[in-house]
């Protein structure tokens, strides 16, 4: 195949990645719904909180899980998997409804795996597509799809709620879910072997040649770099998704603010 097809090929890939991102990425959408499950179920914080603490811990187990599997077996397996297990997770929801304990775990569990299935079924396999120097390139591409998920699932989150009992708009989520990110999870492909990303053009050849060297998992852990940066995500990524998982209630109670769709905003907006 042809340089300029395989390099076609790369920019399909990375555009489904972003959109499949988009996709699967809705675990912003829990804050809208945990506000509207205590007003309705009479849950308590505790209970409503639990199924968004677990998607967390099972989204980076996910990710771990996932970025083994897409190695042994099909990226693409592992990304059709993760679809599945995210929209199936809120069918599940919406199938047993006001059950905390089942909800914590479809939602909790099995989407969080799910999702954490997803983002490391695309994200490895297209950074094998571009040469190591777009490698910032490709990561903010895919990890700001997945951020850009909450501009638009916030919004429809609070409009599936005001139309429709909690139950339907968690079938409605994972209906949406499945027929998105299923189709886009069969365009992730590894380049063919033997393939040589190009390097691009405009790389000054001084940048070529201070690129890192990959290094093996064991490898990297033996650095203390790793560690450094682990401890860095674990404290800013954790604050960050436990506020904006919670921002409604906490907006509710310290600023009185009770409008719907301010507060889907306000989730957008984090």
């Amino acid at each position: 195949m042809k340089d300029s097809s395989l390099q076609k090929r790369a920019s399909i890939i990375l555009i489904t990645g972003v959109i499949f991102m988009v996709s699967i990425g809705v675990l912003y959408a829990w804050s809208v719904i945990s506000r509207v499950i205590i007003e309705e179920w009479s849950w308590t914080s505790l209970q409503a909180g639990v199924p968004f603490s677990l998607a967390l811990v099972f989204f980076a187990t996910g990710n771990l899980i996932g970025g083994r599997l897409q190695v042994k077996i099909s990226a693409r397996i592992v990304g059709t998997i993760g679809g599945a297990m995210v929209g199936g997770g809120f069918l599940l929801c919406g199938l047993f409804g006001n059950n905390p304990i089942a909800v914590a775990i479809c939602f909790g569990v099995i989407t969080g795996l799910g999702v954490g299935f997803g983002y490391s079924s695309f994200l490895p396999t297209l950074l094998k597509w571009y040469h190591p120097g777009r490698k910032g390139f490709v990561s903010g591409w895919i990890i700001g799809g997945f951020g850009l998920t909450s501009l638009y699932l916030a919004p429809l989150s609070s409009y599936l709620l005001y139309n429709f009992d909690i139950k339907l708009t968690f079938i409605i989520l994972g209906i949406k879910t499945l027929v998105i990110s299923l189709p886009l999870a069969q365009f992730i492909k590894s380049p063919p072997d033997g393939y040589t990303p190009p390097i691009p053009s405009n790389m000054k050849q001084k940048s070529i040649a201070t690129l890192p060297v990959d290094k093996t998992w064991k490898e990297m852990m033996a650095t203390n770099e790793f560690y450094l940066l682990f401890f860095m995500f674990l404290c800013s990524v954790s604050i960050g998704q436990m506020v904006i998982g919670n921002i409604t209630g906490i907006a509710e109670l310290q600023a009185g603010i009770n409008n719907a769709s301010l507060l889907a905003g306000l989730v957008a907006f984090m």
